[in-house]
C-alpha cells in the first residue's frame, strides 16, 4: 500500500544499514592510508555529491595548531576546538589514476603503493553503489505561516529541524540529527522545552512526506526489519537542552540510550 509519509524514526532505522555499510567502506580507506603531515591529529573520509550530482571523495583532517598565526585564528573563531583546526579537502586523482590528498601545505595523507589499487577499488564500490546513486540527497523546506520544517538527507546524515513561531504559543524549536559516522542521534531544543522522553517520542513520530524520497529509498525502508521495531528510550537526566542517543539494536527492540556528549559531538 502506498504511504503518504514516513516518520523520522522509520527514515533513520530503515536507512541505517545502508548508511553503516557506506561508513565501513570509508573506515577501510583510513585503514590503508597514513597521515603524511605530522601535524595531523586525526582524519577521516567522506563522500559528497557536487553541484553536478557527481560523487566526490573528500577527506576531513584535524590538525594541531603549531604556529602563532594558527593560534590567533583559533582565538578569533570561538567555535573552533582548542588547539585544533578542521580542514576538509576534495581528493583528486593524478595522471596515473591514483588519489592525491593534499592540504594547503602540501601532501596530507599518503596511500602506499601496495594499497593504491585496493584504495581505488573501495572508492569505486562506493561511487557505483545503489546507496550513492539511488537515494535522493536533498534539502526539503516547508513553510506555513509562522513555522517551517527543514529536512536534509545527505550522504552522511539525516537532519530534521522544526521552528514554530506562532505567537499564541511559546516558541517551539528543535533540531535532530542522525550522524552515520557516530551511529547516533543528536537532539537539541530551546527555551521552554527540554529533551525528555516526550520530546524524543514526538521527534521520532514526526512525519516526512513520502514523495520527497526516491523509490529505491522507500523500498529499503519498507523491506528493513528495523523499520517497525519498537523503541525503548533510556534517559535519566532532567532539564536537558541537548542529548546524544546511541542506538542499541536487539532482536525485537531498539534502545536509544542517552550518553555523555564528547568534545567532537556537534548538532
Amino acid at each position: 500500500m502506498k504511504k503518504d509519509y514516513y516518520t523520522f524514526k522509520e527514515l533513520i532505522m530503515g536507512s541505517r544499514s545502508e548508511y553503516l555499510k557506506n561508513q565501513e567502506y570509508l573506515k577501510l580507506l583510513k585503514q590503508i592510508s597514513i597521515a603524511y603531515d605530522k601535524g595531523i591529529k586525526d582524519y577521516y573520509f567522506l563522500i559528497e555529491k557536487n553541484t553536478d550530482n557527481i560523487p566526490e571523495l573528500k577527506c576531513k583532517f584535524i590538525k594541531e595548531l603549531r604556529t602563532l598565526e594558527e593560534l590567533i585564528e583559533y582565538i578569533q573563531n570561538k567555535y573552533r576546538k582548542y588547539r585544533e583546526d578542521e580542514t576538509i579537502t576534495t581528493c583528486l586523482k593524478n595522471n596515473n589514476g591514483d588519489y592525491i590528498i593534499k592540504s594547503n601545505e602540501g601532501q596530507a595523507i599518503r596511500i602506499n603503493n601496495h594499497n593504491k589499487e585496493k584504495f581505488n577499488e573501495i572508492v569505486n564500490k562506493i561511487f557505483t553503489s545503489d546507496f550513492i546513486n539511488k537515494l535522493n540527497f536533498m534539502n526539503y523546506y516547508e513553510r506555513k505561516n509562522f513555522y517551517y520544517n527543514l529536512i536534509r538527507i545527505s550522504e552522511n546524515e539525516i537532519y530534521l529541524e522544526k521552528n514554530d513561531n506562532e505567537e499564541s504559543n511559546p516558541k517551539f524549536y528543535f533540531n535532530a540529527l542522525y550522524n552515520a559516522k557516530k551511529d547516533a542521534i543528536f537532539m537539541q531544543c530551546y527555551k521552554y522545552y527540554e529533551v525528555n522522553e516526550d520530546l524524543i517520542d514526538y521527534i521520532l513520530k514526526f512525519r516526512i512526506p513520502a514523495d520527497i524520497l526516491s523509490e529505491y529509498h522507500k523500498k529499503i525502508i519498507d523491506n528493513n526489519n528495523d523499520t517497525n521495531k519498537n523503541i525503548k528510550i533510556e534517559i535519566e537526566d532532567y532539564g536537558l537542552k541537548r542529548a546524544k542517543l546511541i542506538i542499541e539494536d536487539n532482536k525485537d527492540l531498539i534502545t536509544l540510550r542517552k550518553v555523555k556528549m564528547s568534545k567532537t559531538d556537534k548538532i
